[in-house]
């Protein structure tokens, strides 16, 4: 048992004063003063010397003993007393003004009152007055020194936190940093660098180092170790009627202090240890309205997503006071505290492996690190599994391949359009050519030639004028033409039509020229046949004139796009002009390249590494190539053609 109450000549180990009105002050000769209503008890060890107590007999004292010997008193009404060698005698000047609620003596063995709002110092017969505002420690409740040697600290408790005076400087430990700090009603210091401070929740264990960094610096850790009734702590400190001196370290080292039974001590040196960590263990995993007991190895129903684990640690001492940390691999990224919870909740888990920890340690600080692990695995729901993920990768390419289809064809669609328009402008240019110009010039030359058979044969007029009737008839002819060409009669035979374009372009006869066909023919769309044959044809045209050529190869690829290569073995384009796609004052590049864009194709022109020059066009299949147009017989009828 760490608690003790003050032992008497009884058998018995325990014995309480009876008196619920006791005050209790250290004396200078190293003993302890306890003061009741009808006697003033002098303690050395365990001996005690009695002697009348103080007149009047009013409740709810406090007591302490300043430098001088004196003994003072605070009675419940806020008067003060004091007592030497000749008796007891009443406060006179400005302490008998004072309403007392607390008292103590400094270090320097000054008295030092709680005056509200204020604390008072009395030096000597000076009295100086400290304002509390500054450091908001709320309701002052209680007044202690500080007892190391040489230690200058004066410390005024309060319902929101704890304060400490230090020469002429306040500083304050304040409830937000440290909720536990509040109504202290005591405090102890001892030799071996312990701070012991007594609250109405218990007794609180501080390393006095940590304890002064603690005011010093704002940022500052304060760690603590509590002791309350699972230690053996009967009782909590008097309330704050109970004014005075609430504790006393004494010579054999033991702190005594009053509770609401009486008095009572404890030996910090005596005090027992457990040095055994606490075994743990994993009691149940429960889910899903499911309970496993003493789990291991689990393997969770698909769609498990919430789940907890129940543990514990066993100890024998302070079962209570063991703390436990864990973590959820892959889930958690650090240790988690959990203090004294024995249950874990996880939620939004997916499928998968997993590991939980936990360990403890027990009421001393003592941890079990290997502490208990438990592997489990949840598994997948079928929307979770691969084969489901493989079915949607799949359907996405297949809706972003059906977007790109319909894009193609879009684009396609309006690139027809366009060709479709300039088709039908065509022809409208070329029934006008026919239906007017031609028309005209036709009955023209027909009365022209009317006139000249009315001449006689040997005038030189008749000669002049059947040579113009000969070149209208020529105009005629190319007029018919122009028409024929504006019209479009191509058939979509692009094999015969590049063999066409070769023989129009007349190359030398030493010049071999070659073409070849790959992939299953189909015809190609009127206009594109017509762009398509105007980039062949401005590139065989720039071969015969500008290659200096002896092998022209021409390849025609029908496949998902169509395309075409010329390439020869002359003397090569220029590396600036194949950069730049033209050369200043000629146009026959860019025209191509404004040919293959309107079709929504590509144009390369560049030289060939073992010399000459190459020509790539590609034009996409669905621009390229003539739609065949197909009708539906009947519901269930077959296509056609």
């Amino acid at each position: 048992m760490l608690f003790h109450v003050l032992p008497g000549k009884s058998p018995k180990p325990i014995r309480t004063l009876h008196s619920d009105e006791v005050s209790m002050c250290a004396a200078r000769d190293g003993g302890v003063w306890l003061i009741e209503p009808d006697s003033t008890l002098l303690l050395h060890g365990e001996q005690a010397a009695a002697t009348p107590g103080y007149p009047g007999g009013e409740a709810k004292i406090a007591c302490t003993e300043d430098s001088a010997g004196r003994l003072w008193l605070g009675l419940a009404s806020g008067k003060l007393m004091w007592r030497d060698g000749s008796g007891w005698h009443d406060a006179e000047g400005a302490l008998a003004k004072l309403n007392v609620w607390d008292l103590t003596t400094t270090p320097a063995g000054d008295l030092a009152l709680i005056a509200p709002p204020d604390i008072a110092v009395l030096h000597d017969d000076r009295l100086e007055t400290i304002g509390l505002a500054p450091v908001d420690i709320g309701t002052p409740w209680a007044i202690v020194p500080g007892n190391l040697p040489g230690s200058r600290d004066l410390f005024v408790s309060g319902s929101a936190g704890l304060a400490r005076l230090r020469g002429n400087r306040l500083r304050n430990l304040h409830e937000r940093r440290f909720p536990w700090i509040t109504w202290v009603r005591t405090l102890q210091q001892t030799a071996d660098g312990e701070t012991w401070l007594f609250n109405r929740t218990g007794a609180y264990r501080v390393a006095t180092v940590d304890f002064d960094r603690a005011f010093d610096d704002p940022q500052a850790p304060l760690p603590y170790t509590k002791f309350d009734s699972l230690e053996g702590l009967a009782s909590t400190v008097q309330q704050g009627g109970f004014a005075g001196a609430q504790s006393a370290l004494a010579g054999d080292g033991r702190i005594w202090f009053l509770n609401r039974q009486g008095a009572a001590f404890l030996d910090p040196a005596n005090l027992p240890s457990n040095a055994l960590a606490p075994p743990v263990t994993i009691r149940a995993l429960a889910s899903g309205g499911r309970t496993w007991r003493d789990p291991a190895n689990l393997i969770l129903p698909p769609g498990t997503r919430t789940l907890d684990i129940t543990y514990a640690g066993l100890s024998f001492t302070v079962p209570q006071r063991v703390r436990f940390m864990y973590k959820l691999d892959s889930v958690d990224e650090h240790w988690i505290e959990a203090g004294a919870r024995r249950t874990v909740s996880y939620s939004n888990l997916g499928p998968g492996r997993y590991r939980f920890h936990v360990m403890a340690r027990n009421n001393d600080g003592v941890w079990n690190r290997a502490g208990a692990t438990l592997d489990f695995e949840i598994r997948p729901t079928f929307a979770q599994s691969w084969p489901f993920r493989l079915l949607c990768a799949v359907a996405l390419l297949a809706l972003l391949w059906l977007a790109s289809s319909m894009r193609v064809r879009a684009v396609a669609h309006n690139v027809r359009l366009r060709m479709a328009e300039r088709i039908e402008e065509r022809e409208r240019i070329a029934r006008e050519l026919h239906d007017t110009l031609l028309q005209s010039i036709q009955a023209l030359t027909l009365r022209f030639q009317l006139a000249a058979d009315d001449l006689p044969p040997g005038m030189a007029s008749r000669a002049s004028l059947v040579a113009a009737i000969d070149m209208a008839d020529q105009v005629i002819a190319e007029g018919r033409d122009r028409v024929r060409e504006l019209r479009t009669q191509q058939d979509g035979n692009f094999e015969q039509v590049i063999c066409d374009l070769i023989a129009r372009t007349e190359f030398d006869p030493a010049i071999d020229v070659a073409v070849v066909t790959s992939g299953s023919p189909h015809r190609l769309d009127p206009l594109a046949l017509e762009e398509v044959t105007s980039i062949a044809g401005e590139a065989l045209y720039n071969i015969r004139r500008h290659a200096a050529a002896t092998r022209v190869s021409v390849e025609i690829r029908f496949g998902s796009n169509f395309e075409l290569r010329l390439a020869d073995d002359g003397v090569g384009i220029e590396m600036p002009v194949a950069a730049n796609g033209s050369k200043e004052g000629h146009f026959g590049l860019v025209g191509m390249s404004e040919r293959a864009r309107k079709l929504r194709g590509s144009l390369v022109v560049r030289a060939r590494t073992e010399g000459g020059t190459e020509v790539v066009l590609a034009v996409p299949g669905s621009v390229a190539y003539k739609r065949e147009k197909r009708r539906f017989f009947g519901r269930f009828g077959r296509l056609r053609s």
